[in-house]
């Protein structure tokens, strides 16, 4: 055993440097000047406490610990799901040869598996210093982000500035989530001033606003890392693990159950329709109440529009007077 003892040591030594990421002040100023959690913090909010296992932390030895990405799998609520988190303390979260190993391996293995697969962003895109290089493994994780479509829940959490291949994971997963100072695009601002002459903010090119509004790359935007990492987990719990799994059974009553107890409040609301001899369709507007049963008819029209119907409702409100106030819909 002694003779194994220097070889652990030395392992030992590279698993702490990978722990560290970027450094204790690198991963300070994060916290501090930009009031971010750092890529190991996210996936531990992320995954069930004490369930997550790294995969590949030596990748990128002392020089890019962990090469810029920190991935594995863990369990959220109980059940196997894979991330990979881009860490900005190192080389500003970019992808290198090994970085790119690891996120086609996490896809591989949410496909082979069959569970669910979350990327949190934050980095640079493809890192310049290997350009020429063999850029990893071929094809990329983009071609397997596609194959995993429709396949297994996918999750993105854009929680800094995702520029280049990164910001492409967007648009592959089933759900996108930005945090307010987030920002996404394939070309950053200073590649826009170089070939366009043009200088723009990362808001103005990419920020939430753009994405969620404009360009649709984005359905949620939250305040910081924690909302958007526990609104990633909320969403998950909604699905099966993959396609040929029964969506999860959650606490609480059944529909019949939830829809007896609250019948007292609830109106039911469709139209009838009639032909008339002279070819003529006329649309009438019913209300039921759903706990007692006891219709009501609205007036008789042959084009209903939005603001007939709303008129419907109004006079509905008025001959129920004060009873209107129980119902919820």
């Amino acid at each position: 055993m002694d003779d194994w003892k220097p070889i652990l040591d030395e392992l030992e030594r590279r698993r702490a440097i990978a722990r560290a990421m970027g450094g204790a002040e690198r991963v300070e100023r994060l916290a501090t000047q930009r009031g971010k959690l750092d890529a190991r913090r996210r996936l531990d909010l992320l995954f069930d406490a004490g369930t997550f296992v790294e995969i590949g932390p030596l990748v990128g030895g002392t020089e890019a610990p962990a090469d810029a990405l920190v991935a594995g799998f863990g369990r959220i609520e109980g059940r196997t799901a894979l991330a990979a988190a881009e860490d900005f303390t190192v080389l500003g979260g970019s992808i290198g040869a090994g970085s790119m190993a690891k996120r086609v391996r996490v896809c591989e293995l949410a496909l082979q598996e069959r569970v669910p697969l979350v990327f949190l962003l934050d980095g640079a895109g493809h890192r310049l210093s290997e350009a020429g290089g063999t850029g990893g493994r071929t094809p990329s994780d983009l071609g397997l982000l596609a194959d995993l479509s429709k396949q297994v829940p996918m999750v993105c959490l854009v929680l800094g500035a995702s520029a280049g291949h990164g910001a492409l994971t967007s648009p592959l997963s089933d759900f996108t989530v930005m945090t307010e100072g987030a920002s996404m695009f394939t070309g950053g601002p200073p590649l826009v001033r170089a070939a366009l002459g043009e200088d723009v903010t990362k808001e103005e090119l990419g920020g939430p606003r753009v994405c969620a509004e404009v360009a649709g790359t984005a359905h949620n935007v939250v305040a910081d890392d924690a909302e958007a990492i526990e609104l990633a987990r909320r969403y998950l719990g909604f699905f099966p693990q993959h396609r040929g799994e029964p969506a999860p059974r959650r606490d609480g009553p059944a529909w019949r159950q939830f829809l007896h107890a609250q019948a007292a409040g609830i109106l039911a609301a469709g139209f009838l329709h009639a032909d008339t001899v002279a070819l003529t369709r006329l649309y009438v507007l019913m209300f039921i109440e759903h706990g007692t049963r006891r219709p009501h008819l609205g007036d008789v029209t042959a084009h209903p529009t939005g603001p007939w119907a709303v008129q419907q409702a109004r006079n509905l409100a008025m001959e129920l007077g004060s009873a209107s106030a129980s119902y919820v819909s």
